[in-house]
């Protein structure tokens, strides 16, 4: 089986404001001193779970969404492993970028949601898109696609994959794995630097226990948080 990590950027400053403001992309949006302590716990904790079987970070693959507080997660986390030059083992892509919200981004709440929009969400919420946004299903298409195009051709057994990114896109693709309606999307919580574990079985390794294609072996774990500082 090959595995694959999702793993939600840390605490940024956005993240303060989404119970009144729509986020979407919010690309330039930095970590908080929080997210920035929660990128090296993970760091750590990763460190230990790699040391333990005696890997080495330097030999896994690393991808990161191009936005600023995913980058930094990913580097401070990579920091703490041990690797000196981050950038140079990390693959950033824009398809990994999180949902774009158009015309919303940055805008009022209860003013984009209103009785009208909140029809068409309704009607229709895997195609619903704000004016000159993305919806779920574009998402969907584009992070699955990466996935399949970009990252399982590199991974191998034994060796997981890192992909660093955001919450809605990475619900998405838990989504689609569980062929669930797009309303359930917002049914999944995938807190800060939580790691969300997929496996792929290639039809050459499938079984009766393991069936070909993708698996959800873990969701939103964070574990590697420690209680209460982070309540």
């Amino acid at each position: 089986m090959l595995r694959i990590l999702l793993v939600r950027h840390g605490e940024c400053q956005m993240n303060l404001e989404l119970t009144d403001k729509i986020g979407g992309r919010s690309n330039s949006s930095p970590l908080t001193p929080l997210g920035e302590h929660q990128a090296k716990t993970f760091g750590i904790h990763l460190r230990k779970a790699i040391t333990a079987q005696n890997g080495n970070p330097t030999e896994l693959k690393y991808f990161s969404s191009s936005a600023l507080r995913a980058l930094e997660t990913a580097r401070l986390a990579m920091l703490e492993l041990g690797i000196e030059e981050p950038q140079r083992h990390l693959v950033t892509s824009d398809l990994l970028l999180e949902q774009c919200m158009g015309d919303w981004e940055g805008g009022n709440r209860i003013d984009c949601y209103n009785e009208e929009n909140m029809k068409k969400i309704k009607a229709d919420t895997h195609n619903f898109a704000a004016p000159g946004g993305e919806s779920q299903l574009q998402v969907e298409q584009r992070m699955m696609k990466f996935l399949k195009d970009t990252v399982l051709p590199v991974a191998s057994p034994g060796r997981p994959v890192f992909v660093f990114g955001h919450g809605m896109a990475f619900k998405t693709v838990i989504r689609h794995i569980l062929n669930s309606d797009a309303r359930m999307s917002r049914k999944i919580a995938i807190g800060n630097t939580a790691i969300s574990e997929l496996g792929f079985v290639p039809e050459h390794a499938s079984s009766q226990s393991l069936q070909q294609g993708w698996h959800i072996l873990r969701l939103n774990d964070t574990s590697h948080l420690q209680l209460p500082y982070y309540t």
